[in-house]
């Protein structure tokens, strides 16, 4: 995959993930600074998820551990789990 391809993906999924979070979870606040997304909670958990353009994978990292998604299929899966990105945003804004 070339950079533009990814990067345009990778924006994608960052719209997708505040779009969920804004049906879901609006106890959550999100700010984007570059290529982090960052979800703090009311609770004070937070999420940060990133695009890694080197690895061409988008990576979420939150108290829970950390996940690295690649993009297959359409979707962005996890290397750990094979959970879809958009799975796993939807568990972490219901648990939290």
């Amino acid at each position: 995959m070339d950079n533009t391809t990814y990067l345009n993906l990778a924006e994608k999924a960052f719209e997708q993930i505040i779009e969920l979070i804004e049906s879901i979870n609006d106890d959550v606040e999100y700010e984007i600074n570059g290529n982090i997304l960052s979800l703090e909670f009311e609770s004070g958990y937070e999420i940060i998820i990133n695009k890694q353009e080197a690895m061409k994978e988008i990576w979420l990292a939150s108290t829970k551990g950390g996940f690295h998604f690649a993009f297959t299929d359409g979707h962005w899966y996890s290397s750990k789990d094979s959970i879809d990105l958009l799975t796993k945003i939807r568990e972490e804004l219901k648990n939290n």
